[in-house]
């Protein structure tokens, strides 16, 4: 009898779910859709592999919000046919009924998890390629990382490059070489280009300022040629926000150890990494908070009121996840606070509302 209650449970809401999301997908889709052909002149083959690359994205936010309204209209339907009432004069408890459903919720947590970390990376660099090469006509923007301007600290050096041309060659190089300890600049190097072979660094048409003890002075001297032992991989220095938040959580823990090892501020890439963990447990959070909402109109089973209720939870939920984010980015709080507070609170506010409906 129970097994035949657990396979109703889950299938209705496996229903629920699937329709769900598949109705969000479509509303995401048409919106932007329109919004593309609008914006852009391409032909169909294009756009529709932009979206099959756009869709693991979507679909991993999207995720949580039609568990959300499954466990909202199951929950409905269950009160409005009076199935809850029979369930609960024959002895079975709340948790018991969703048994089935509480345990596709965590295979669905942990398959976000890994769906998130391993198959949405390698789809939205895919993505980014298609828009900005094929769709804007703008390669020079796609990249995964920067390529222009950057800015680079070791423990004894201070780098700028102007331009990567690749990994072995750098148009534009400013070195300065500091003591660690006094932190006073020893000597300058400025060229107009750079190429790494074999370990070392070769200046090209530059010159250099060093710093005389003797005299106190900086003597500068012009070169045609100058050769350094690399300072630093080429490729360590390159990184931009946009990719970031694409990273895996390898590439974001090697992220974050190179930051370390040269002294720059981790704030936001902690947090972003931390996030990765955090933001699937919202595929729990949302659906639970669906399932205490059962103690509104538990008698009329309102399914409009219901998903309303499930609207808001979702818009309130978002603006404080997204606001504890952007304060952790900025400093003002630690980056693992940052990105499970808002889920801690909401697994608080869940357990006394259930314990309300229980009673």
């Amino acid at each position: 009898m129970i097994k035949r209650i657990d396979t109703y449970i889950l299938t209705s809401f496996l229903t629920y779910f699937a329709v769900s999301l598949c109705v969000l997908l479509v509303l995401f889709l048409s919106v932007d859709l329109m919004s593309s052909l609008n914006r852009f002149e391409v032909g169909g083959t294009i756009l529709l592999s932009y979206y099959i690359n756009y869709l693991p994205w979507i679909a991993y936010h999207m995720a949580p919000i039609s568990a959300l309204l499954a466990m909202v209209f199951l929950m409905t339907r269950l009160v409005k046919s009076s199935e809850l009432t029979a369930l609960f004069a024959s002895g079975y408890g709340l948790f018991r009924i969703i048994g089935s459903v509480l345990v596709f919720l965590v295979f669905l947590t942990v398959g976000m998890f890994w769906f998130g970390d391993q198959v949405m990376p390698t789809a939205m660099d895919k993505r980014y390629y298609i828009y900005y090469v094929e769709m804007k006509k703008d390669p020079n923007r796609y990249s995964k990382t920067r390529q222009k301007n950057i800015w680079y600290k070791t423990e004894d050096a201070i780098i700028h490059f102007n331009e990567i041309l690749s990994p072995n060659n750098v148009a534009g190089v400013q070195l300065f070489f500091i003591d660690p300890e006094s932190w006073m600049l020893q000597s300058h190097y400025e060229a107009k280009n750079l190429t790494l072979k074999d370990g070392f660094w070769v200046l090209a048409d530059g010159q250099k300022s060093q710093y005389d003890k003797t005299s106190e002075k900086f003597q500068v001297s012009d070169f045609k040629e100058a050769v350094l032992p690399a300072v630093t991989q080429v490729e360590d220095m390159q990184v931009s926000g946009e990719a970031t938040e694409n990273l895996s959580l390898k590439d974001l823990r090697h992220l974050i150890r190179q930051n370390e090892r040269i002294g720059l501020q981790n704030h936001d890439i902690k947090v972003i990494y931390w996030s990765k963990f955090s933001f699937v447990l919202t595929a729990l959070i949302l659906p639970l908070l669906g399932l205490s909402m059962t103690s509104v109109d538990r008698r009329g089973g309102n399914a409009f009121l219901g998903a309303s209720i499930g609207g808001f939870m979702v818009l309130a939920y978002w603006i404080l996840y997204s606001s504890t984010l952007s304060i952790g980015k900025a400093g003002f709080i630690p980056p693992f606070a940052a990105a499970f507070m808002v889920p801690m609170l909401g697994f608080i506010l869940i357990a006394a509302l259930i314990q309300r409906v229980l009673k």
